[in-house]
């Protein structure tokens, strides 16, 4: 399975419980359920058993950089940039990097997840939320 990027929406309040968890375990576990900012304190959350160690750590955006960006998305306008793209899918996936064999729709691909992120972003920013992104590389379970 590729790796995906995920984000959580926390509050400040849930973070300190989590640093608090962190400082006062044997294994300095954070106690975290995960369902940046370079400058963001998130390196509690680096915890063995959520965070697998390869690419970067798990990274905090901070209320005010979650604001920043969801008024940076606020703007663009996703059909002047998507007719960039080349009418064909097969050359519409290579030029995002999706490789052979993507079949879907890259337009529709495209503004279903950009919309989903500018709304994930207001929603943070309207509730005054930090966003805790990571990367997971867990593979798929077997059937």
């Amino acid at each position: 399975m590729p790796p995906t990027r995920q984000f959580a929406r926390v509050t400040s309040e849930y973070l300190d419980r989590c640093r608090a968890s962190a400082l006062s375990s044997s294994d300095a576990s954070p106690g975290w359920d995960p369902t940046g900012d370079p400058d963001g304190d998130a390196e509690f959350l680096n915890d063995e058993k959520i965070y697998d160690g390869f690419g970067d750590p798990p990274r905090l955006l901070t209320p005010t950089a979650v604001t920043d960006i969801a008024v940076a998305l606020d703007p663009i306008r996703l059909d002047d940039l998507l007719s960039e793209l080349p009418t064909s899918t097969e050359e519409a996936a290579t030029a995002r990097g999706f490789g052979a064999g993507f079949g879907g729709d890259v337009r529709a691909h495209l503004t279903e997840h950009f919309v989903a992120v500018r709304e994930f972003c207001r929603a943070a920013a309207y509730h005054s939320r930090c966003v805790v992104t990571q990367v997971d590389r867990t593979p798929a379970p077997r059937p």
